[in-house]
């Protein structure tokens, strides 16, 4: 009641209205309605009652009633993009409320309505109003214009709860999402992390043929049908949407976030690398590859050259315990954790090894996930299940991108790798001349954890990085992250050789 009366007393002071007796021309008097709304903090708390009068415009008449009707409403996305370019400058946006919004815009058409229900004048009941200013509801309400408050720093806003700290702008919808889910009594669904049923197939057309005329608006009852009578393979489909906006709604710095732009020749070539990304008309009759340009770099690259296999081989302890450095070298393997790949002894399949580098393709996620072909079928493993394999474990904690000397500066790592030499004869970057305790364990690197060839007498980049690696863990009792380096050793392997060949197709 005490915000019907605040509502009242806005109109009353911002001389929305006058008391007139009904015109005997006029054919139209618009009713109104009481719309009552609570308004909500970012936290869910009511923090005020609110109640509006609005005027019934559906039933003006365009052209007589009113003339041009305008709504100005923001996209999410300019939003979106104010307030990161805010948050780029450091800036704190502040909000702003409307004050009674429409009913200070005045009017240029002869506008009446009704008295409001349960405020009608008791002397006069049978009088209207006779509208000075815009009201809720009309026409051209929006088009009026309106006085605003300051409402400070914004926290709150069309659904978003919105956090400007020094350290960025965090949004999200946590408190629409859940009072979404308890519209739908769905509070108590268990989180998911995909927004759809992961072991769940959709049904096909038994009946599917080809296209009719009519086809589509068959198709478009049953969609309407599908909405009022749902499946249970429907509803369960609903039900896993549900159950992902259930897990947690709150993002902040904590979950790694990256944006990559590129043009279409990058994006074909990403495509043509990516299985999931190719088209289906791509395919081949040989079920070994998953398209045609993976068909096409076996047979151009691994299968002339035999470029696509990884020379390893166990180390023969046997053989090299007869170099009187090998005891050293042989107890710093076991200080960063390398005897599981020293012991590595496995046969291996020349045909399957060049097929997985034709076929193989790296996602970018935290868990380093790749997938590849095995004759006929699609495997998928990730840094962790590889290193199990192998029987090396990870250490948690240790990340060989810390010192890798692509990531550092090359003087920094240059002044490591000096130490590693014959004083006055080695050249940083070559194999040649190295003491030697580290000549055995750059082959102890090579004939392992190394998945390709090359020049020998030059340093690649992976064994640079594991011999500064080495040099700087030394007597800290530090491991070494192997698999990282085989991981990236791997990658790198695959985009020597597949980019060339892709790069011809665009």
């Amino acid at each position: 009641m005490e915000a019907m009366h605040e509502e009242l007393n806005n109109f009353k002071r911002n001389k929305v209205w006058t008391l007139v007796e009904k015109p005997k021309e006029c054919r139209n008097v618009i009713g109104t309605k009481w719309i009552f709304k609570n308004r909500q903090d970012e936290f869910g708390n009511v923090v005020r009652n609110k109640a509006r009068l609005v005027a019934q415009g559906f039933s003006q008449v365009e052209g007589i009633a009113f003339g041009e009707t305008y709504a100005p409403v923001a996209r999410l996305e300019s939003i979106c993009i104010l307030l990161a370019y805010a948050s780029h400058h450091n800036f704190k946006l502040q909000q702003m409320d409307v004050k009674s919004a429409f009913p200070n815009g005045p009017l240029h058409e002869e506008v009446y309505v009704k008295q409001p229900p349960g405020f009608e004048d008791l002397n006069f009941p049978n009088h209207v109003y006779k509208l000075d200013k815009a009201l809720y509801g009309l026409k051209q309400a929006p088009r009026a214009w309106f006085e605003m408050s300051m409402m400070g720093e914004m926290k709150f806003f069309l659904g978003f709860e919105i956090k400007q700290l020094r350290g960025g702008t965090f949004i999200n919808q946590a408190k629409y999402l859940q009072d979404m889910l308890k519209r739908f009594k769905m509070t108590e669904m268990k989180g998911v992390a995909t927004p759809m049923v992961t072991k769940c197939h959709l049904a096909l057309d038994p009946n599917g043929g080809s296209k009719k005329r009519g086809k589509d608006h068959v198709d478009e009852v049953e969609e309407e049908l599908e909405q009022t009578r749902p499946s249970k393979l429907t509803a369960r489909q609903q039900a896993a949407a549900a159950q992902r906006l259930k897990s947690p709604a709150v993002r902040g710095k904590n979950i790694h976030i990256s944006v990559k732009g590129m043009q279409y020749n990058e994006y074909k070539e990403l495509r043509d690398m990516n299985p999931y990304l190719t088209p289906r008309n791509n395919r081949v009759g040989d079920k070994r590859f998953h398209n045609k340009s993976q068909e096409e770099i076996f047979y151009e690259i691994y299968i002339p050259f035999k470029k696509g296999v990884a020379p390893q081989h166990a180390i023969d302890t046997g053989k090299m315990a007869a170099n009187k450095y090998f005891e050293e070298a042989y107890t710093m393997c076991g200080e960063f954790g390398l005897y599981p790949i020293m012991e590595l002894n496995k046969d291996y399949d020349v045909g399957l090894i060049q097929q997985f580098y034709a076929t193989v393709h790296f996602e970018q996620d935290e868990a380093r996930t790749f997938r590849w072909m095995t004759h006929e079928r699609l495997l998928e493993s990730n840094l962790a299940k590889f290193g199990a394999a192998l029987g090396y474990p990870r250490y948690p904690g240790v990340n060989a991108n810390g010192w890798r000397c692509h990531d550092s500066s090359w003087a920094q790592t240059r002044e490591v790798l000096e130490h590693l030499y014959i004083p006055g004869w080695g050249v940083p970057g070559k194999s040649a001349n190295l003491l030697p305790t580290w000549d055995i364990m750059l082959r102890v690197y090579r004939e392992t954890i190394g998945p390709k060839g090359g020049n020998l007498d030059e340093l690649h980049l992976y064994e640079v990085d594991l011999m500064a690696n080495s040099f700087a863990k030394k007597g800290t009792g530090e491991k070494l992250d192997v698999m990282d380096y085989i991981y990236h050793e791997m990658w790198s392997c695959v985009m020597e050789k597949k980019l060339p060949a892709l790069l011809r197709t665009l």
